[in-house]
C-alpha cells in the first residue's frame, strides 16, 4: 500500500495531511479500545513491542495496557518517547488500511519520527530504537528547569528575552500568539512575573526534560552514534519539517538533522503555514488528542481555515472506536464549501464564541462542523455549550455535542497477552 494509491477522491483520499502529535498529550490506556477491535492497529503495536522487548522493560504493550503500575510509565521520558511512536505508527497504518493515505506529513517534536516513518525516511524499527535510546539519554540527564508557555507574539517574547538570563531560550513557536520558553526555574519565574505584570498570560508546563534547547548538548555525542547507524531514504511523500518550517528532502537523511531536531526550537507556525499553502483536502491528527488541530488552525493566515475537515484519531474523553469512526465518516463526506451567512442571531453568537475559543475568524466557522473539528476537547466543548445555553436560554443543536457521555466506561479491558500475534503485509516503505 503506497501513499500514492488510487483511493477515492475525497477529503480522506490522496493529499490528506497527517499531523503527528508531540509529547505531552499521552494518557494511560490510549488506544485500548482500538487494540481490542482493530487487528491492523493491534498487529502494529505488537510488532513494536517485540522490537523493543530486549531493551525496554516494561515493554510497549505493558506501558499502554498492562497493570496500573506499568501504565503510569507512559508519562516517563524513558517510555513515553518510543511508546508514542508505536501508537502513532499503529494509527497511521490503520488509517491507511482504510484508504486514507497521506499526501503530506508534519510532526511536532517527537511526532517528527512517526512522520519520517510514514514518509519512508527510515524504518519503523529504526525509529523505535532511535527514540528508545533518546528516551534513555534524556531520562539520565539532570534537569532543574522548567518550560513556560507565553501567550504573546514571538517579537514580544524576544524583546523580553534580550534582557533575561542567557540560560532561557525559545523551545517552540506553536501558534502566532503562543511561544514556549525553557530555562532555569528561577529565571523563568522572574520572566513569568514580568509578563504577568504586562497583562500577558503565562502557563507553566509539566516537563521532565528541556528538549529543543541547548541544555540537551551533553547527550548529543552519544545520540549521534545511534543516529549514524540508521539507513535513511528520500521521503516518498512531501515531508514538512517543524525544525526548518519547509518541505525537506536531502537534509532529513543526514544524522545532523536529527541532532538539531532535539536541541533546536520547533518552528511549528512556519511549518504549518507551509503545509496550509499546499491546500490539503483534509487534516488528521495522528496521536492522542487534538492539540495539533487547535494549534494548526490558529496558524492560518487571518484566521481563515477554509472548508477542509480537521479530525482527531483518538481523544482521552471518548471511546476510541467511536471517535475514529466519526472522523472517518467526516473525511468521507464531500467538502462543506464556504460557510453560509449566519441565519439567526443565535447562529451568529455561536460562531463568534467558537471563533474566540479556537483563535479564528467568525466568518471561517461552518455551522455543520462539530466542535471536535476545531480542536476542542470534550471539557472545553461542554463548557462552551453550557455557557451559550445559559446566556441564551436556548438548547443548542445535537450535532454540536460530538462526544457521547459515558462512552469512556465502555473502553475494553482486554489484556494484550490474550491476543494472538499476526503480521500481515506491510507497506513497502515500512519494511
Amino acid at each position: 500500500m503506497e501513499p500514492t494509491s488510487n483511493a477515492a477522491a475525497s477529503a480522506g483520499g490522496p493529499g490528506t495531511a497527517f499531523l503527528f502529535t508531540g509529547l505531552g498529550s499521552q494518557y494511560e490506556g490510549m488506544g485500548e479500545a482500538l487494540f481490542a477491535a482493530e487487528p491492523v492497529f493491534r498487529d502494529t503495536l505488537e510488532r513494536c513491542h517485540d522490537v523493543l522487548a530486549p531493551d525496554l522493560s516494561p515493554g510497549v504493550l505493558d506501558v499502554l495496557y498492562g497493570s496500573h503500575e506499568d501504565r503510569r510509565h507512559v508519562h516517563d521520558t524513558l517510555y513515553s518517547c518510543p511508546t508514542t511512536l508505536a501508537l502513532q505508527c499503529a494509527l497511521a497504518r490503520l488509517w491507511m488500511s482504510w484508504g486514507v493515505v497521506p499526501g503530506q506529513v508534519l510532526g511536532h517534536s517527537v511526532g517528527e519520527y512517526a512522520a519520517a516513518v510514514t514518509a519512508g525516511v527510515f524504518r519503523m524499527e529504526d525509529g523505535l530504537r532511535m527514540l528508545s535510546e533518546l528516551g534513555r539519554l534524556l531520562a539520565a540527564l539532570p534537569f532543574d528547569g522548567r518550560m513556560l508557555a507565553v501567550k504573546a507574539t514571538e517579537a514580544r517574547v524576544a524583546e523580553t528575552l534580550s534582557e533575561a538570563d542567557p540560560g532561557v531560550s525559545v523551545a517552540a513557536v506553536n501558534a502566532p500568539g503562543t511561544v514556549v520558553l525553557v530555562g532555569g526555574a528561577t529565571a523563568l519565574e522572574r520572566i513569568g512575573t514580568e509578563f504577568r505584570k504586562a497583562g500577558i498570560r503565562v502557563i507553566p508546563l509539566e516537563v521532565s526534560q528541556a528538549t529543543h534547547s541547548p541544555r540537551i548538548a551533553p547527550i548529543l555525542a552519544e545520540y549521534r552514534e545511534t543516529v549514524r547507524s540508521v539507513r535513511f531514504h528520500p521521503p516518498r511523500i512531501p515531508y514538512i519539517s517543524a525544525l526548518t518550517g519547509t518541505a525537506m528532502d536531502g537534509e532529513i537523511r543526514e544524522p545532523e538533522y536529527w541532532l538539531r531536531h532535539v536541541s533546536e526550537p520547533i518552528q511549528f507556525v512556519t511549518a504549518m503555514r507551509a503545509l496550509l499553502a499546499r491546500q490539503p483536502p483534509g487534516f488528521v491528527e495522528i496521536g492522542p488528542g487534538s492539540t495539533l488541530l487547535r494549534m494548526g488552525q490558529q496558524c492560518a493566515v487571518n484566521g481563515k481555515i477554509g472548508a477542509a475537515p480537521w479530525v482527531p484519531s483518538i481523544t482521552p474523553e471518548a471511546d476510541d472506536c467511536e471517535t475514529i469512526a466519526a472522523s472517518r465518516a467526516t473525511l468521507s463526506r464531500p467538502a462543506l464549501g464556504p460557510p453560509p451567512a449566519p441565519s439567526t442571531p443565535l447562529d451568529g453568537l455561536v460562531r463568534s464564541r467558537v471563533a474566540e475559543l479556537a483563535g479564528l475568524q467568525a466568518e471561517s466557522i461552518h455551522p455543520a462542523r462539530p466542535l471536535a473539528g476545531f480542536g476542542m476537547d470534550s471539557l472545553t466543548a461542554l463548557d462552551f455549550i453550557s455557557t451559550v445555553e445559559h446566556d441564551t436560554a436556548v438548547r443548542l443543536p445535537v450535532h454540536l455535542r460530538p462526544w457521547s457521555r459515558g462512552s469512556t466506561a465502555r473502553r475494553s479491558q482486554t489484556s494484550h497477552t490474550s491476543v494472538p500475534r499476526r503480521y500481515p503485509a506491510w507497506p513497502a516503505w515500512w519494511r
